[in-house]
């Protein structure tokens, strides 16, 4: 636990750090979301290793993952799809090009 929170603090130093030299919005929030994250993850790494609960754990873990894979790929799926439309046609152009 102590690592994880060593290492959340190191990454949300990093993600402030790059959202300010990127001149965007939400920096606390993104550091904190940063943070928390990486303390979560380092929780349940910590009790998968103490062996409390492993198959809940695990299935956690399995689910956490699968729910931002099915978002992400349908907010880039549904909402991104003429930015994908735009970014196929430039490099179909690129490469055709070269």
């Amino acid at each position: 636990m102590m690592a994880s929170f060593i290492f959340a603090n190191f990454l949300r130093g990093l993600v402030r750090a790059s959202v300010m030299s990127a001149r965007l919005h939400a920096v606390k929030a993104l550091g904190a979301l940063t943070w928390w994250t990486v303390v979560i993850f380092g929780f349940l790494t910590a009790l998968l290793q103490l062996g409390v609960a492993v198959t809940i754990i695990n299935n956690l873990i399995l689910g956490l993952i699968a729910m931002l894979a099915l978002a992400g790929g349908l907010a880039f799926g549904l909402g991104g799809r003429d930015v994908a439309g735009d970014l196929v046609r430039h490099l179909r152009d690129e490469m055709g090009r070269h």
